[in-house]
Order: structure tokens, then sequence, then C-alpha cells
């Protein structure tokens, strides 16, 4: 079974998110990011949650950079995944990111 999810964010959205706000939404590792950078891994956590469903929280996702530069997805509970994908980018004031997981049938 093949499961998708995307999400499209504003940058300037994510900018205004105050340290308390961020500390619900994102890892350690994530935070000291720029805004650009933030937004899209919170697309990339959206699209996940999407693909996924909604049972699985925000701090359950983290989203990573492999040695080669693309972005991973490291799930607290692997919810019987098969294979994962993940891809973000981002065009002037917007990061968008797809999720794609293969779940055994």
């Amino acid at each position: 079974m093949i499961k998708i999810g995307t999400d499209i964010v504003k940058v300037s959205r994510i900018s205004k998110l105050g340290m308390q706000e961020k500390k619900k939404v994102f890892q350690p590792t994530e935070i000291d990011k720029n805004a650009s950078s933030l937004a899209g891994i919170f697309a990339a956590k959206e699209a996940v949650k999407k693909a996924l469903g909604t049972d699985i929280g925000w701090l359950d996702i983290e989203i990573r950079k492999n040695k080669n530069g693309k972005p991973t997805i490291n799930l607290k509970n692997n919810k019987n995944i098969k294979e994962k994908e993940l891809s973000i980018a981002h065009d002037g004031d917007y990061a968008i990111a797809v999720a794609v997981f293969v779940k055994p049938d």
C-alpha cells in the first residue's frame, strides 16, 4: 500500500512563531534552522501526517539530512513502514514537501 502526503507553507508564517510554539512542533535538532529551512521541515512534517494519519504527533517526526544532503524522515514509531521517501523544495517565500510511504499490504 502506498501512502502520499504533500504540503506547502509560506515562510513568513513560520518566521512569526515564538520559541514556545517552535518547541511544540520542532525537534531540538531542527529548531536552530533559518525560517526558510524551518518552513520546509514544517511542510515535510505536515506531509508525513497527511500520509500516515493525524494520530502521529509533531514531535514523533524528525526531519534530517543524510550525508548527501537529501532530507530523510525519522519516526518515533515506524508504523510498519517498508520504505519512505521525502522531497522538500523552496521557491521565494514558499516551501513544499512530498512524503511517500510504502506499507505492507
